[in-house]
């Protein structure tokens, strides 16, 4: 029991520098493909449906953050989509309620966003503070994400508990451009909505 408890031991810490990209080949190298392999002969599930770590657990010693989490919190491409293959849970939520999208948003992670939309993750996850990914993203600047979220129907009028919403987000951290776009956006939708007004007699006419 105590050899067993020493080789999960061991296993999680290959599977820490897998994440991390620090696996290295006989040369010294960096191996991206050795990385894989380690996550690949520690998660895939034989023919019972086991395998040797549970891939949506905790890695031990790092608080809440699971390996996928992980991955993507350090925009490591190939190694996120191998997780996900292996099936790792896309909604997986660390501490904070925060979900894999969040992180993938608040740090550009343009094509991890697609991942996990395509996955199926909530575009509109709340985290403890309420705090969406599209929130997240503006408050990195990432206007490109940003296009992203809304065309899987992000909700921009949502409020977090400081009862900010993801234009205050932009506005706070100096990116204008995002902000502007943001606020044509949510005009847009109010138009969409409601109908246009005519300046000349102050009423609304309904859009056709």
């Amino acid at each position: 029991e105590v050899q067993m408890s020493l080789n999960i031991e061991k296993m999680y810490g290959l599977v820490l520098k897998a994440c991390n990209r620090e696996i290295k080949d006989e040369t010294g190298a960096i191996s991206v493909s050795l990385g894989l392999e380690v996550l690949e002969k520690c998660f895939k599930k034989d023919a019972d449906g086991k395998s040797l770590l549970d891939i949506d657990a905790p890695i031990p010693g790092q608080k809440s953050w699971t390996p996928l989490a992980m991955t993507v919190f350090l925009g490591k491409i190939e190694e996120t989509k191998k997780l996900l293959d292996l099936g790792a849970n896309p909604a997986i939520e660390i501490e904070n309620k925060i979900n894999p999208l969040h992180l993938a948003a608040a740090n550009g992670a343009l094509r991890l966003c697609h991942y996990f939309l395509k996955s199926g993750v909530n575009v509109d996850s709340l985290s403890s503070t309420k705090t969406t990914p599209m929130m997240r993203t503006c408050e990195g600047g990432h206007l490109d994400i940003a296009k992203l979220l809304l065309r899987n129907n992000a909700d921009i009028e949502l409020k977090d508990v400081n009862d900010k919403t993801c234009v205050d987000y932009a506005v706070e951290n100096s990116y204008q451009e995002l902000a502007t776009f943001l606020q044509y956006t949510s005009l847009k939708k109010a138009i969409d909505k409601e109908g246009v007004v005519n300046p000349s007699k102050g009423k609304k006419v309904s859009k056709v």
